[in-house]
């Protein structure tokens, strides 16, 4: 099954923007990381941060990067008994932009920035508005 860009989006925007029902969306295919190079090392680390919810107050954010390559991702649905934690793979594809792939092949994208990382759509563009400060993960001190 051929897997969109609109389909892969909406699957994005289901997890991190509006997934605080207790309803899990179908997996998509795994997305080879194809052209995708091991990210520089000071990119690794625990980024934290509370992302918006489309019908919650928020969803607590930790992003853990490894020196393997490997992440792990806990998200924490606030006012709600529901979290998820995924595991897999992160790439680094420019100088500016991690792309995170998990085991089942969900990819989310994140722009580096100075002791952070922004979540960005699923067509790897900076999400605006009035609460486009709200996507940005901060790296925590060790």
């Amino acid at each position: 099954m051929k897997i969109t860009k609109h389909l892969l989006f909406a699957f994005c925007a289901v997890l991190l923007c509006g997934g605080c029902s207790d309803e899990q969306a179908s997996s998509p295919q795994v997305v080879p990381a194809a052209k995708l190079v091991p990210a520089k090392e000071t990119y690794f680390g625990t980024y934290t941060g509370t992302l918006p919810g489309a019908d919650c107050p928020g969803i607590e954010t930790t992003l853990t990067l490894s020196e393997d390559s490997t992440f792990h991702l806990r998200l924490v649905y606030i006012d709600r008994e529901t979290s998820f934690e995924e595991e897999g793979r992160f790439f680094q594809e420019n100088d500016t932009l991690l792309a995170v792939q998990s085991e089942n092949g969900h990819r989310q994208y994140y722009r580096i920035e100075q002791g952070s990382l922004r979540h960005l759509d699923g067509d790897k563009n900076v999400i605006t508005g009035a609460i486009a400060d709200r996507y940005i993960l901060t790296k925590k001190n060790r």
